[in-house]
């Protein structure tokens, strides 16, 4: 199942790309155990965060702490092992709400909310800024590219944005923004699309966490567009 958190930021500087989100993944499995395991992205546990064992007073409202009602105290997982107790005597209907500081964008708060029974693992993502330069060659036979989708993986789940044109079908152009990675390393393609013709991937890149944690990740792709691709 996917917990409910998903955060992305984008600016765009020239380049338009369509930005696969990565949103924060949970596996279920019953009967209901004793305890969750929380894992980051570089699959070690966050070393800092809390829980609370909650209810929406609105139904399918996650996104607004105002609107949680607290049922159990605080508590916080093994930073060693990651692993959560459920507390004894909880309602098999509460809900656990897992907040922690991104380690690659500490002003971003996670918030992941899982069932407090049936979640054996939880995994936070985390915002990766990304500086992406694309050298485009002139198209060949007129298939000039119409846009560009940026995904990552593995993933456990996937939604794009909308599609939005490139004005020119040569030059270098740069794209600033953040990509949501749930789980490294992590590869990321970059897919163009063009009319009639189907995605092609136009470049590729193994983003590791120790890359991440360096700050900024630079890239420097260049899609020639050449025939037959």
């Amino acid at each position: 199942m996917n917990c409910h958190n998903k955060t992305f930021r984008e600016l765009n500087t020239g380049l338009w790309l369509v930005v696969a989100l990565v949103g924060t993944g949970c596996h279920k499995q019953a009967p209901c155990p004793s305890g969750t395991v929380i894992w980051d992205a570089h699959r070690q546990p966050p070393s800092q965060g809390h829980a609370l064992w909650i209810n929406p007073v609105l139904a399918d409202d996650w996104n607004h702490p105002l609107h949680w009602e607290v049922v159990g105290d605080t508590m916080h997982w093994d930073v060693l092992t990651g692993q959560l107790q459920r507390p004894s005597g909880m309602p098999l209907d509460a809900w656990c709400a897992i907040v922690s500081p991104d380690p690659l964008t500490p002003s971003r708060i996670r918030t992941a909310v899982i069932p407090s029974c049936g979640t054996d693992t939880c995994h936070l993502d985390v915002e990766c800024s990304m500086d992406i330069f694309l050298r485009l060659s002139r198209s060949l036979n007129g298939n000039r590219p119409t846009h560009y989708q940026l995904t990552s993986s593995p993933q456990r789940s996937e939604t794009s944005t909308a599609f939005h044109a490139i004005n020119e079908g040569h030059g270098t152009h740069r794209w600033q923004g953040h990509v949501n990675v749930e789980s490294f390393p992590s590869r990321l393609r970059l897919i163009r699309q063009s009319h009639g013709l189907p995605p092609v991937v136009a470049a590729e890149h193994t983003l590791t966490f120790e890359e991440s944690q360096q700050g900024n990740v630079v890239l420097h792709w260049h899609d020639g567009n050449r025939k037959n691709q």
